[in-house]
């Protein structure tokens, strides 16, 4: 979850946020509880509760799609969260005649050029999404980190780190750390000079030294 002020009928409310697996950012009045809006879809919306059919009843975002373990961030100079969510539709269907008890539904995949991930930059004020970029894989690992000097850095399971412009979306840059996937991100400063680091199969690594 991630704690922000937002502002609603010329007042202040201190609100949390949740982006969830549904595939919607939720947003609730921290201090009652009361909901106050949720965002556009993330990715495609089919059949987001189904009952399993023998046939097969196509369901996104699925079991692994919506916004899952990679966190998102917020930026106070922009008013947007910034998620990282995953287009994975899949198949529920009904396997309770293969002699198990009940009614038992599992989750197949669809081919793998169906597969993205998104990510949205969303305005916390309206539950609008100002921009949205999609990517080749879907996010699994990985992180969102705004800067105060309008960055968004984000990574892709790929092993690619990748900054946009907070406000636009607009790539600005893309580098390969290492082969697979990366952590969350981290931003810090020593002796006046700005870093980021990430964790990796390889270990840590840390951009921005001489």
């Amino acid at each position: 979850v991630v704690l922000f002020d937002v502002s609603r009928g010329g007042t202040t409310i201190s609100a949390v946020s949740h982006a969830g697996k549904t595939g919607w950012v939720y947003i609730l009045d921290r201090r009652t509880g009361k909901p106050l809006l949720r965002s556009e879809p993330l990715m495609p919306l089919e059949n987001i509760f189904p009952a399993p059919s023998s046939s097969g009843r196509r369901t996104s975002p699925s079991h692994r799609g919506g916004a899952s373990w990679p966190p998102p961030a917020y930026s106070s100079e922009t008013g947007l969260l910034y998620v990282l969510a995953s287009y994975l539709p899949m198949t529920f269907v009904d396997k309770s005649e293969s002699g198990r008890r009940g009614i038992v539904g599992e989750f197949e995949q669809l081919p793998t050029e169906l597969k993205s991930g998104t990510v949205s930059a969303v305005d916390v004020s309206t539950g609008k999404i100002r921009w949205q970029r999609k990517t080749p894989s879907h996010f699994m690992y990985g992180g969102a980190l705004a800067t105060a000097g309008g960055l968004v850095f984000y990574g892709e399971p790929s092993g690619y780190l990748n900054a946009v412009d907070a406000t636009s979306g607009e790539p600005l840059w893309r580098y390969r750390v290492v082969h697979g996937y990366t952590g969350p991100l981290i931003s810090f400063e020593v002796d006046g000079q700005q870093r980021i680091a990430v964790t990796t199969r390889n270990g840590i690594i840390t951009l921005g030294l001489k």
